[in-house]
């Protein structure tokens, strides 16, 4: 019996630390591919007189947008999903319900985490990109 709830347990960290992984790396890849599209429209920006600073704040606000709105539906759905399963217990009348806020915490943190590195992901790019390189780049590709 405790080799099977072992197992069981394993299994189930297992599954959620893959999910965590690929989630990860889904919204590395799309916010570093919205940095390539958006590229062009930096570099315009850029001739116009808009500061680096400006950039990050722009793309700060935007990825912190993303993080918030993630976080809202995300967590809404974990809460749902948390009580479904709360009550297809066999004898989840002899415990109280326990909505998981240090696990949604560790999201948050994570999530923040991935925010601050797509940052210095950005900061990086508009240091070693050139305004002319750019705009070459992306007439080759059309």
């Amino acid at each position: 019996m405790i080799n099977q709830k072992r197992i069981t347990q394993l299994f189930l960290y297992s599954f959620t630390i893959l999910i965590v992984v690929v989630t990860i790396s889904n919204i590395v890849n799309t916010l570093s591919n919205d940095i390539e599209n958006k590229s062009k429209n930096f570099a315009i920006l850029n001739t116009l007189g808009m500061t680096k600073k400006q950039f990050l704040k722009i793309s700060f606000l935007e990825y912190l947008t993303y993080l918030s709105i993630s976080f809202v539906l995300g967590g809404c759905f974990s809460i749902f999903v948390n009580y479904i399963i709360y009550f297809l217990e066999p004898f989840y009348y002899l415990y109280t319900f326990k909505m998981p806020v240090i696990e949604m915490g560790i999201v948050l943190a994570l999530l923040g985490v991935i925010l601050f590195i797509m940052m210095l992901y950005l900061n990086k790019k508009l240091k070693t990109n050139h305004i002319i390189e750019i705009i070459k780049d992306e007439n080759r590709r059309n």
